[in-house]
């Protein structure tokens, strides 16, 4: 599995990066392995939380608890895998 961490969303790729991502894609699918889901996108919440020694679940707004919620599933996820 692979998870891609920090990457902007699809439509903020610049062409560069949309061949990196469709290339990225092609290996994985050429190794068997899958791409994760959603992708965790660059955020300065993310920044904000470390900061703040906070973490997104308790942050308080609504795009806080969205992004918590990604990373759980992903995690939860990870550790499906493992089993």
């Amino acid at each position: 599995m692979i998870l891609i961490d920090c990457a902007p969303s699809r439509d903020q790729l610049t062409s560069d990066g949309r061949a990196w991502d469709d290339d990225l894609s092609d290996a994985a699918t050429a190794q068997g392995l899958c791409i994760l889901t959603p992708s965790i996108q660059k955020r300065v919440l993310i920044a904000d939380a470390v900061a703040a020694s906070r973490g997104l679940d308790d942050w308080g707004s609504g795009e806080a608890t969205a992004l918590a919620a990604v990373y759980a599933d992903q995690l939860a996820t990870l550790e499906g895998a493992r089993a």
